[in-house]
């Protein structure tokens, strides 16, 4: 049976907020409305119609991981979010936002917990887990999210799969991203900005997709 990690949750202080988040600068407005001279006339042509994104889901068993290291490295954790971070030895594990993904949670056949702590701090943290689903909890889990609009928002990560969404704690806004790869569940809850946690749940899914070989 695949090992089980449970590891910690602090909360986060003011202090360490600011070292892990930056301000998001203002969107650039739309470029002004300019007349164009009339053109020659040509021949009309068909437009091409514009394919929206979608998943392209891994097979339905993914290789999953053994260890942190496997799911998330610190070089992978530091650059994202360019700051220090050194694995927890804590083995207190998060609550996941929502029944349904905990229930989940808790029903996986395999989990892996894992948590990294600032370097320079000593009261914030970053839980990352990966659980793997039987194949009707999953489909659930996916419903759920859907008709869960628009607190979760539905994208394509690493073409697999992702939802995203921010919950507030007593202190702080949290960032969840949900990426499903194959039959594993990867479950990010972290106190970091939007860009941050985007890549972060992005080579996540790109480890979990390269252990499948």
């Amino acid at each position: 049976m695949t090992p089980m990690h449970r590891l910690g949750v602090g909360a986060l202080s003011a202090v360490t907020l600011a070292l892990l988040t930056a301000c998001v600068p203002p969107a650039a407005g739309d470029p002004p409305e300019t007349s164009a001279p009339p053109a020659a006339e040509s021949p009309s042509v068909t437009p091409t119609p514009t394919e929206t994104p979608s998943a392209t889901p891994s097979p339905t068993t993914a290789g999953f991981p053994e260890t942190c290291e496997e799911l998330l490295t610190i070089e992978q954790l530091n650059t994202a979010t360019e700051f220090e971070w050194r694995r927890s030895d804590d083995d207190v594990v998060p609550p996941l936002p929502g029944p349904l993904a905990r229930d989940t949670a808790a029903a996986a056949v395999a989990v892996l917990d894992c948590n990294w702590w600032p370097v320079v701090a000593q009261d914030g943290n970053m839980p990352l887990s990966a659980f793997r689903l039987d194949p009707a909890a999953k489909e659930a889990l996916i419903a759920g999210l859907r008709k869960s609009t628009p607190e979760y928002v539905e994208s394509v990560v690493g073409g697999e799969p992702s939802f995203s969404a921010q919950v507030s704690n007593e202190m702080f806004r949290m960032q969840v991203r949900y990426a499903f790869v194959g039959d594993v569940w990867l479950a990010l809850h972290a106190p970091v900005f939007a860009d941050p946690a985007d890549r972060i749940i992005a080579d996540a899914v790109e480890n979990v997709r390269l252990l499948a070989g």
